[in-house]
């Protein structure tokens, strides 16, 4: 159990760290390029997009699994791990291209 937290957590911190770099450095920086260059950021943001896209949903099923093991172990529901899970699925639906 402490090792799928431990993916879990490095996981989530990664792609959690990867969206903030992307806001706050790669957005700026695009804004501030030539006109020329937006093809350029249209590529980095389909694959950026291609790639958070599973990483959401990996995080999700991480967290998922998180709790249903840890229901099935205590009987009880672990409240603020499936609300977790609940952010992580909307956040997914948020982030998908549908």
């Amino acid at each position: 159990m402490e090792v799928l937290n431990v993916i879990a957590i490095i996981v989530a911190g990664l792609m959690v760290g990867s969206e903030l770099s992307i806001a706050a450095f790669v957005h700026p920086t695009l804004d501030r390029l030539p006109e020329l260059s937006i093809c350029c950021g249209k590529r980095l943001g389909s694959r950026a997009g291609q790639i958070h896209a599973v990483w959401y949903i990996l995080v999700f099923l991480l967290t998922l699994a998180e709790v249903l093991i840890l229901w099935h172990q205590s009987g009880r529901l672990p409240i603020w791990i499936a609300t977790s899970a609940i952010l992580w699925a909307l956040a997914s639906l948020y982030r998908s291209p549908l």
